[in-house]
């Protein structure tokens, strides 16, 4: 079945905490600006540009099937590790100590108030609210039935995303993040192009997948071969 299933290549360069949106289209490539959260909740501007390459892949019904449950794996995984995220943030703002730091003043001099960007900082490790604590989380979680369907690498991946989501409550970009519901969850994302998701030889190879790529403009895709070769960072998995 053609064009039901879609992968993503993505390569970003930046400088704080990424947040990106994946469109579907046909195959292109897109330079755009992308915005990004730092820790203090402001936002920066990545350094360098994006692309996103989009691919349409050759399924069989049974590859699909597969990739459906790999998703909904995902998604379940996303909504523990936005749970525990959530309750990390409650147990942080119920804390003495965070009403302490927050009669600090946050500017000294016109400039942001160190002592309370560093506070913030050290109580965040201590009810362990970092990405890191949150993907050891997952790793921890994957260590069941979830282990036959998703890599350590794309569930690292997805505690990144369901912080990210938590961290914008936190600061007050977001009022509240939800949880994912069944088919609402649509992309997976691997850290490299080594393990998890592989893209090579035009066809894409995840855990026992062999799916060929459909590609329409091999002229398109041999000019920009070189770039892909030098930036290829990321790679995402659609299911449409």
């Amino acid at each position: 079945m053609d064009n039901i299933t879609r992968m993503t290549t993505e390569q970003k360069s930046y400088s704080c905490l990424d947040g990106s949106d994946n469109s579907v289209a046909d195959s292109y490539i897109n330079l755009q600006d992308n915005i990004d959260y730092c820790l203090d909740g402001t936002k920066m501007r990545t350094i360098t540009p994006s692309f996103i390459l989009e691919l349409p892949l050759r399924t069989t019904s049974v590859q699909e099937s597969t990739i459906l449950v790999r998703l909904d794996t995902g998604r379940q995984l996303y909504n523990a590790c936005l749970g525990e995220g959530l309750n990390r943030l409650d147990l942080i703002r119920q804390s003495k100590d965070y009403q302490e730091i927050q009669k600090l003043p946050k500017t000294k001099d016109g400039e942001p108030n160190k002592e309370r960007t560093d506070a913030f900082k050290q109580l965040n490790k201590k009810y362990e609210f970092t990405d890191y604590d949150l993907q050891h989380y997952a790793v921890g979680v994957r260590d069941s039935w979830i282990n036959e369907h998703i890599g350590v690498h794309i569930a690292q991946k997805i505690a990144t995303r369901a912080f990210k989501a938590v961290q914008k409550k936190a600061f007050g970009i977001a009022k509240n993040v939800r949880f994912k519901g069944k088919n609402q969850f649509d992309s997976l994302e691997g850290k490299n192009n080594e393990t998890g998701l592989i893209f090579k030889n035009n066809t894409l190879t995840w855990s026992g997948l062999e799916i060929p790529c459909i590609i329409a403009n091999w002229a398109f895709l041999f000019s920009c071969h070189f770039y892909f070769k030098s930036h290829l960072r990321h790679l995402f998995c659609c299911c449409l």
